[in-house]
């Protein structure tokens, strides 16, 4: 029995530490995605202000 409690243990364990890990990864990807999507955003409207004839905002 007490082999079975350590291994229960030890899987108990990893599996708090991979919990960890995921979380701070979690934030990083999160990140990522927004910083995609503004650069998107950003060549959108560029792409619309020169359809429009508007003067660029840089």
């Amino acid at each position: 029995m007490l082999l079975h409690e350590a291994l229960a243990r030890s899987r108990q364990q990893e599996a708090v530490e991979a919990a960890r890990r995921y979380a701070l990864a979690r934030p990083l990807a999160a990140g990522r995605t927004w910083s995609r999507l503004a650069r998107f955003a950003a060549r959108r409207a560029a792409s619309a202000r020169a359809a429009a004839g508007v003067a660029p905002l840089d």
